[in-house]
């Protein structure tokens, strides 16, 4: 878990993301960029789909976690997929409700029109430039954590 503050004038957000995903560089830079932002709320990670599904059903080692207001969640994972892990959440009644942002480096027509068929609420397109991902995540946090009611 990690709060963002770093004693200067922070942007207060009733709100945990939980990243789900296996590129450590992809997620040092969103961490990086919700620091830079001065964003204030917790964030955890899980490097695989089911990990994922284990730590929304509160299964060990995850039954003290607070559950997530919003899920990033890459595609190209090992052991299960985005589309698989976005396909059992959506199944599955009890966690149906998550919104799921989509963050992929995938540009494939199929796995957008694959993730919209299963109600992702975003598809966002990982830039290959530092810049343009810090300017991504900026906005999609902005979007996500200061102008919408998150369940």
């Amino acid at each position: 878990m990690t709060i963002f503050h770093d004693g200067m004038a922070a942007i207060p957000v009733n709100a945990k993301i939980l990243i789900v995903d296996d590129s450590a560089a992809d997620v040092r830079l969103i961490l990086e960029t919700m620091r830079d932002c001065k964003v204030l709320c917790e964030v955890d990670h899980v490097d695989n789909g089911l990990e994922c599904l284990k730590y929304l059903r509160k299964e060990p080692p995850y039954e003290d976690k607070k559950s997530p207001s919003i899920i990033y969640l890459d595609l190209n994972m090992p052991r299960m997929n985005g589309l698989e892990t976005l396909e059992n959440i959506r199944n599955d009644e009890a966690l149906k409700h998550y919104p799921v942002v989509i963050m992929t480096t995938s540009r494939s027509d199929k796995d957008i029109l694959d993730s919209y068929k299963l109600n992702c609420q975003a598809f966002a397109v990982k830039p290959m430039d530092i810049m343009e991902f810090h300017e991504m995540v900026y906005k999609l946090n902005h979007f996500w954590l200061q102008l919408v009611a998150l369940p």
